[in-house]
């Protein structure tokens, strides 16, 4: 499945939860299936989707593909579970990967 990171984007703003990102000022980078790149900004309880790689993200999170990314994010993944059964690594503070799906609906 590819998503342009528009969709992702819209997707993602529909069930992003700015009342917990109120105070927060974060960079998340994500990277699919080890090419495909985009990164989410959270500021004050705001949420931007850049396509590419950001130069100091938090964290980056390594993904199979798409779905699973989204599916973290947009709750039908537990990200423990994702991350114990490998289809979630990250690379710089695991503790602010696992908090990412708290800023979302599940």
């Amino acid at each position: 499945m590819h998503l342009s990171v528009e969709h992702i984007g819209e997707r993602l703003q529909r069930s992003f939860r700015p009342d917990v990102g109120a105070d927060l000022i974060r960079t998340y980078q994500f990277r699919i299936a080890g090419e495909d790149h985009f990164h989410l900004r959270i500021e004050n309880g705001t949420l931007t989707v850049h396509e590419g790689a950001h130069g100091a993200p938090c964290v980056t999170m390594l993904f199979p593909d798409v779905g699973t990314a989204l599916g973290l994010l947009e709750g039908s993944l537990d990200p423990m579970e994702a991350f114990l059964e490998g289809q979630l690594r990250s690379d710089g503070n695991l503790i602010l990967a696992l908090q990412l799906g708290g800023l979302f609906h599940r």
